[in-house]
């Protein structure tokens, strides 16, 4: 259950929501045949009118329901703010659709969005008491076991994009408490810049990342898998699981863990979704988590347009790559510039010159002081936005691009005295 906020912050954090999803632009990188791709998925006739969740996109574009469709179980809207429905769907909902076509993730997007209808109402600013956080309500064990799981062959794609977003070590950490990130956000201390928790579209994207390391967990027996023959074996006879059942245990799993949903199911087979009302505060939790999942999932579905699209067999293994050649390193941006956002906000602006960035570097000087690194942005972004002190002081930034190759030159902006 998510824990709102306290009012004498609200404002602050509602207002940095389109900030934050301006600053993002981490859409997926195309996919290489050479690579894992998801297991491919048998479509059905008409999935947009279908009363069953699908796991797999199937041809489905996002939905985009009204927002008073979305309840909670006791009728209640689920989305508080229109304005963050309107946020997510003009600026993280076009990725979901984007990645849905990569054949390395081919996750519903209908089921992406109803995992943060359920986990955040959009809300890309809520912490709730594990602390768990932003719109898609990650933990710092949750990234760690990202990051571990990112290592592996089936998943090294990702990991060079995991290990760029930005992380801010006292929220990564087991000290870490709900209070104290609010208090930061507060401050100024945590932010978009600093922490990717509370960037929409990087944890929209580490979502389907991990929405596909389930997968992977509940159909494989080799790690980072491990309980596909038992999940067939007592679910399915022995047979490929169906997309209802990757549903359950994949949101199950979310919700509550995949070593305490496999403990379920080698208890009780086919039974182990009914068993959750009888395993204590935690079953009861997910049999609603569950069901809204489900239900959302559902109603975004029924508003989004079937496509004849079909999901292609999964290709043969691909020969070992060759020697990758050496990269280039970016060609610097241009036109930097500076205003001030809101009252002890700043905006950066800056043109894109290169096609081979991995992401930029954003650069700060402080009454002419040497530059320091405040903030990192995904590869193709154009924008950055930071809080800085309540203070007198003229700032200057600058911004270069990197990737494995080296570093940019860095584009310069004027300066801007917040006073």
């Amino acid at each position: 259950m998510i824990i709102r906020r306290h009012s004498a912050v609200a404002l602050l954090l509602v207002t940095a929501f389109v900030a934050a999803c301006n600053s993002d632009s981490a859409l997926a990188p195309s996919a290489s045949p050479s690579v894992a791709t998801a297991p491919s998925a048998t479509p059905s006739a008409a999935l947009a009118a279908t009363a069953t969740p699908q796991f797999h996109a199937l041809g489905l574009k996002l939905g985009r329901p009204a927002r008073d469709q979305l309840r909670n179980t006791d009728g209640s809207l689920r989305i508080d703010l229109q304005s963050n429905y309107d946020a997510f769907l003009s600026r993280i909902a076009p990725s979901l659709d984007s990645w849905s076509t990569d054949a390395r993730l081919a996750v519903n997007p209908n089921y992406l969005a109803a995992i943060m209808t359920k986990e955040s109402g959009f809300d890309s600013l809520a912490i709730s008491w594990m602390p768990a956080n932003g719109l898609s309500q990650m933990t710092y064990i949750a990234d760690a076991d990202l990051k571990d799981m990112a290592t592996s062959t089936t998943f090294s794609w990702m990991q060079a994009e995991v290990g760029s977003w930005p992380r801010n070590a006292q929220v990564h950490s087991a000290a870490a408490t709900r209070d104290g990130t609010l208090a930061l956000l507060a401050q100024g201390t945590v932010t978009a810049a600093n922490e990717y928790f509370f960037r929409p579209a990087q944890i929209a994207r580490a979502e389907a990342f991990w929405m596909r390391m389930l997968e992977n967990k509940w159909t494989t027996d080799t790690w980072p898998g491990g309980y596909g023959s038992v999940a067939r074996a007592k679910l399915n006879g022995g047979a490929a699981l169906t997309e209802s059942q990757l549903v359950d245990l994949i949101t199950v799993s979310y919700n509550q863990g995949y070593d305490w949903v496999y403990a379920l199911v080698n208890q009780y087979g086919t039974g182990w979704v009914a068993a959750l009302p009888q395993q204590g505060a935690a079953g009861v939790e997910a049999a609603d988590y569950l069901e809204r999942v489900r239900a959302y999932t559902v109603t975004f579905q029924n508003a989004a347009t079937t496509t004849t699209t079909t999901v292609a067999p999964a290709p043969a293994p691909a020969p070992a790559p060759a020697p990758a050649p050496t990269i280039a390193a970016p060609v610097a941006p241009t036109s930097a510039g500076i205003w001030k956002e809101i009252r002890w906000q700043v905006g950066v602006s800056w043109t894109d010159a290169s096609s081979n960035e991995t992401g930029f570097h954003i650069w700060r000087s402080v009454n002419g002081g040497a530059y320091t690194l405040v903030g990192t942005v995904a590869a193709n972004g154009n924008r950055f936005w930071q809080n800085v002190p309540a203070t007198i002081a003229t700032y200057r930034y600058a911004v270069s691009a990197f990737n494995a190759g080296g570093e940019s030159a860095r584009s310069v902006s004027g300066t801007l005295k917040m006073q």
